[in-house]
């Protein structure tokens, strides 16, 4: 799977983020994207399978890797394809249309397609076709959904304009890459395949929340932020809003992840996982500013500040080869902790540079944080003391249901009475804007 996300990155490669932030494209643009990824696709699957391939398999000491990674970068040519198609689709605020694939091809890939060959003890190679089946469905219904032109026509002035523009894009995903996958590749070199697995799916259940809400942020916002980059009222605007309403989801739910982490942990994974809890819980603490550093993010990619989202992907980056490379001897905890305190680094580096550009106060962001914390202590501390009673009587499932219950109702009543004082403004905009569509 790091190879996967590696492939992904190099998908990229700049262009499809050059397509969304440059204003002006024309067919040309298109055509020549096209030609440049898939030739680009083809000449990455051949690298990998005649000489990288046989190296990492060496590097992780796992030679069985070798034949694992042979098959699975087939989906290397089929996901630059798709990324033209996709960044077209982004540009044009096509979101749902995006969401709708992502649905049908990872159920038709790994709900049908990877189950079924798992119940046929395919083993590992069940995910490996469920990846490869995914990736060609995506590609298949991204261009059937927004067909363009394709000529093997060269258009080299076009295609420098998008590799000048994209090249700080690609640098920026390769450091990244390196910062979401270095604590990966420190623990399977130096601690273990078996540390990695629980250190794995810690991170996982971490990561669920940003992959729901900080997937679909960076998609939105940069697209949003590349069509105002001319207008700073604007952007600022939108920065506040959307950083307040920002922590006014994840704090609390890092808080009630935290809380209730052991209850998670067993009705996700089972009894089994409970070693993971400790790195689970440090790693809580780092979510709203993994979700917090994809916005921002955005929002210097959109406006033409790549260069400084390149330099402080480059610290993020660093922070945790080199932290978790010293604190290896401390097992996974040590590393969770490295990635949590970096990604507190990197969030606060984006802030202090946004406020140098005046986008953003670092007093309002201060605001907007703690506005969040009394509701979120009040609702919590009353929720533990009913969870000490439910312990002694649930099931974890029933410890979680009733809590969520516990918290919709005292929502319910905050709104039904008008404690305002208790509710920061941003949830009060967001809750009179639902309300007005309906």
């Amino acid at each position: 799977m790091i190879v996967v996300k590696f492939t992904e990155m190099i998908a990229n490669v700049g262009v499809g983020s050059a397509l969304i932030q440059k204003q002006k494209i024309n067919d040309r643009h298109i055509s020549i994207s096209f030609l440049f990824v898939i030739v680009l696709g083809f000449l990455i699957y051949f690298i990998f399978l005649f000489l990288l391939n046989p190296i990492l398999g060496s590097f992780f000491n796992q030679l069985d890797l070798v034949n694992v990674l042979n098959l699975i970068c087939i989906s290397i040519p089929f996901n630059m394809f798709s990324q033209i198609c996709y960044s077209l689709l982004q540009k044009k605020f096509k979101f749902k249309s995006l969401a709708g694939l992502d649905i049908f091809s990872y159920t038709i890939g790994y709900g049908f397609v990877g189950i079924f060959l798992a119940y046929l003890n395919y083993g590992v190679f069940s995910l490996v076709w469920a990846i490869i089946i995914q990736s060609i469905l995506y590609a298949i219904f991204l261009y059937y959904i927004n067909p363009f032109k394709i000529s093997l026509k060269f258009y080299r002035k076009e295609l420098n304009e998008l590799l000048f523009s994209g090249s700080g894009f690609i640098v920026s995903d390769f450091f990244n890459y390196f910062a979401r996958n270095g604590d990966y590749l420190i623990i399977s070199k130096y601690i273990g395949i078996e540390a990695l697995g629980l250190y794995s799916r810690a991170y996982t259940l971490m990561n669920a929340v940003d992959r729901i809400i900080g997937k679909v942020i960076n998609k939105v916002m940069f697209s949003t932020f590349s069509k105002v980059q001319n207008n700073k009222i604007e952007i600022t605007k939108i920065l506040n809003r959307t950083v307040g309403i920002l922590f006014l989801f994840l704090i609390p739910i890092s808080f009630y992840c935290y809380l209730f982490a052991e209850e998670i942990i067993i009705i996700i994974l089972g009894k089994k996982w409970l070693s993971i809890l400790i790195p689970y819980k440090i790693l809580l603490i780092g979510m709203t500013f993994r979700v917090g550093y994809k916005l921002l993010a955005s929002c210097l990619k959109g406006i033409g500040y790549i260069k400084y989202n390149l330099f402080f992907q480059f610290i993020y980056m660093s922070i945790i080869l080199i932290g978790s490379y010293i604190v290896s001897d401390y097992g996974i905890s040590g590393i969770a902790l490295v990635v949590s305190f970096a990604l507190l680094i990197h969030f606060s580096l984006q802030v202090y540079f946004l406020f140098i550009k005046k986008l953003i106060s670092i007093n309002l962001v201060f605001k907007k944080f703690f506005n969040v914390i009394p509701i979120t202590i009040l609702v919590l501390f009353t929720l533990f003391y009913i969870n000490q009673f439910l312990i002694i009587f649930s099931h974890p499932i029933h410890i979680i249901f009733f809590s969520i219950i516990y918290i919709f109702i005292f929502l319910m009543i905050i709104l039904q009475f008008n404690f305002t004082l208790l509710i920061p403004s941003d949830f009060l905009w967001l809750y009179k804007k639902l309300k007005n569509n309906k």
